[in-house]
């Protein structure tokens, strides 16, 4: 059997706010959040890679404050917050020190 088939990393799920499934204990070790209009705070221990579904809300990390746009992506490594109006996934996988990027927006349709 394909173990990505069982995965709760490929069920649907709403954008509430918070944590939505929690991978720590896999083989690599992810947690699945979401932010709907309000702060969600990324932890140290992490790299987090974002999406921006709608809204301009603000990244904050070390390197500065960040306005976000519908369509935008980001990479952060460690401590972060996303906050403000807006609804995003952000996907952090534990235990790894990526690299810092934001970019997008991504293009409405491929060409």
């Amino acid at each position: 059997m394909d173990r990505c088939t069982n995965s709760a990393s490929f069920i649907p799920h709403e954008l509430s706010h918070g944590r939505l499934a929690d991978m720590s204990a896999d083989g690599f070790p992810t947690v699945l959040s979401a932010w709907s209009d309000g702060a969600l705070k990324l932890d140290n221990d992490a790299t987090h890679f974002g999406y921006v579904y709608e809204g301009h809300p603000t990244l904050g990390h070390g390197a500065g404050a960040f306005t976000l746009a519908p369509g935008m992506y980001f990479s952060v490594p460690g401590e972060a917050m996303v906050d403000g109006d807006g609804q995003g996934i952000v996907v952090s996988r534990l235990g790894y020190d990526g690299f810092f990027q934001i970019g997008g927006p991504v293009e409405q349709r491929g060409g």
